[in-house]
C-alpha cells in the first residue's frame, strides 16, 4: 500500500490509511489470504478503512490490490466504487486470450 501498487499509479493519488490503521490494515489482509475468508472483526474493519479513505479524506474509489480482498467485499455494496484486481486481472487476460 505504501508503495502506490509499486510505483505503476502515476495518473492518481494514492491514500492509504494511516499509522496504526495501515498496520492493522496489512495484518488483516495478511490473515484474510490464508483461509480465504475473514472473521467478522476482520471485515469490519476492512470495509471501515475503506469507508475511512471515501468518506474521511476524499478517495474516489478504494482499489482492491489484493486479489484476496474479494473475499471481504464480494458481499457488500458500499457507497463508493471497488476497484477488484482480480477482476481487472482476468478481463485482461481473456481479452490476451482473445486477440
Amino acid at each position: 500500500m505504501q508503495t502506490g501498487l509499486y510505483g505503476w499509479i502515476t495518473e492518481a493519488d494514492v491514500l492509504t490509511p494511516e499509522g496504526p490503521d495501515l498496520d492493522q490494515t496489512h495484518a488483516d489482509y495478511i490473515a484474510v489470504g490464508t483461509p480465504g475468508k475473514a472473521t467478522p472483526d476482520q471485515h469490519m474493519r476492512l470495509v471501515d478503512a475503506a469507508r475511512v479513505l471515501c468518506e474521511d479524506r476524499g478517495a474516489e474509489a478504494v482499489i482492491l490490490g489484493g486479489t484476496d480482498l474479494f473475499v471481504v467485499f464480494d458481499q457488500e455494496t458500499p457507497n463508493y466504487p471497488v476497484i477488484d484486481s482480480a477482476e481487472v486481472h482476468m478481463d485482461a487476460i481473456v481479452a490476451m486470450a482473445s486477440n
